[in-house]
């Protein structure tokens, strides 16, 4: 165990230290307030003060784990060591460079999510938002980093100390936003595809939408046993979440949720991958959708969905997270960028939401999202796309982290980028399958 004095124990405080000793480093953790009963411990100790006490190691405290309201920050980002961190403006001689506790806690937190900002338009935080995009360490697993300078730090103090070993974890996963693109979409969607492809004098999606509908040609995004025989291959077990809108819109398309085809393909995948809720678009206007939302899942699955993902990655903090939470979801996968990849949270290690309006931690995890592929629709050639994610899987590798990736089913359709997907997305795997 690691004894940690604090003058003060606060709600902060108390969830900055569970993440990195309890979560992360595996060693059970205790904050201390009695500065007696402190220095009289024979366990390992760690000073949270400003107070000096010779030969046990010290952070020297930032004001905002001992704050309880919000407030614009002056967070300056300097260099040590050839990382980036904040909070180092107030330290003293032999004691860790920064206050990590609070640096830790501003990115797992999302603090920077809670104050005024722009928005995209979607309604969404806008990543040119965030320090690590305006200091560009986006692609840096900063508050993993920091942990592990501090285990260094405690292990310069106490050499005998023992911490957790951690494992590299992939997780495939795949938003099924339309599950076909003309099968079991009914008549009316169908013509006004036909009527599209016309306008267009598109005879060949006319004849391939003719060839599907006749049943002489698989539905192009039909792609899940291609998907299937590559996560077997590689022993993955990817996850699915699937939009399960009651109401169609320009943003919520997907195939109707009472057609039986469709049902059968989500209990058919759930037999060998994990399934999660892709809560719809509007969700965020009218959160009472989600509920009927989860239970048309349910029923679906004969079992409660845990899962969840923003379609759109359209959500806001703390509402759209505190709604989750409030209806039984215990693992949410939307901490990413739409256009970016990246660790919107400065980690590839899942972590538990803070609520700062209510100054408390829940039990709901955050598993880090690194991106998805319409990131990357620029770029024209499949080993191009795998040499963008490489520097990114060996980041979360070296800390042996969760890498969570996003790719659509229609991806790997016949389209004209059908080929260049399947193809960078089999190297990928290969790549990452190969330590």
């Amino acid at each position: 165990m690691i004894l940690i004095y604090s003058k003060t124990q606060t709600e902060r405080l108390r969830y900055i230290t569970r993440h990195i000793f309890d979560r992360y480093l595996g060693i059970p953790s205790r904050i201390c307030t009695d500065s007696s009963v402190f220095e009289l411990s024979k366990e390992t100790k760690l000073n949270y003060s400003d107070t000096e006490m010779e030969t046990v190691p010290c952070i020297v405290p930032h004001s905002l784990l001992f704050e309880t309201d919000i407030r614009p920050q002056k967070v300056e980002i300097s260099i040590c060591e050839d990382m980036p961190v904040c909070f180092a403006d107030q330290q003293t001689k032999d004691a860790f460079p920064f206050d990590v506790f609070a640096a830790c806690f501003f990115f797992l937190s999302r603090y920077e999510e809670y104050l005024p900002y722009k928005e995209d338009e979607h309604q969404r935080y806008d990543g040119s938002n965030s320090l690590a995009v305006q200091h560009h360490f986006l692609h840096l697993c900063v508050v993993d980093c920091w942990i592990r300078k501090l285990s260094m730090f405690l292990k310069t103090h106490y050499p005998n100390i023992v911490f957790a070993e951690r494992k590299f974890t992939f997780i495939p996963t795949s938003d099924i936003d339309m599950a076909y693109a003309y099968r079991h979409k009914g008549f009316l969607r169908n013509m006004a595809s036909y009527v599209r492809s016309a306008m267009r004098l598109d005879v060949k999606q006319i004849v391939r939408q003719t060839k599907v509908l006749l049943r002489c040609k698989k539905d192009p995004y039909d792609t899940f046993d291609y998907l299937s025989g590559l996560h077997r291959l590689y022993g993955l077990n990817p996850c699915y979440f699937f939009l399960l809108a009651k109401r169609r819109s320009a943003y919520d398309k997907n195939t109707h949720r009472s057609n039986k085809s469709f049902r059968r393909l989500i209990r058919s995948l759930s037999n060998s991958c994990d399934i999660g809720l892709h809560t719809s678009y509007y969700v965020k206007d009218d959160p009472d959708r989600i509920d009927d939302e989860l239970s048309y899942l349910r029923d679906i699955l004969c079992e409660f969905p845990v899962k969840n993902r923003h379609h759109y990655l359209r959500f806001s903090l703390p509402e759209s997270y505190r709604l989750l939470e409030s209806r039984g979801i215990k693992e949410e996968y939307s901490m990413g960028y739409v256009n970016s990849l990246g660790f919107r949270a400065g980690t590839c290690t899942p972590f538990l939401f803070f609520d700062l309006e209510q100054n408390r931690s829940s039990n709901m995890q955050i598993y880090p999202l690194l991106g998805m592929e319409n990131a990357l629709r620029h770029i024209p050639e499949a080993t191009q796309i795998v040499d963008a994610f490489i520097p990114y899987i060996e980041e979360v590798r070296r800390y042996q982290g969760v890498l969570i990736t996003l790719f659509h089913n229609q991806s790997f359709g016949d389209g004209k980028d059908g080929k260049k997907w399947r193809t960078a997305y089999e190297q990928l795997l290969k790549y990452i399958h190969q330590d």
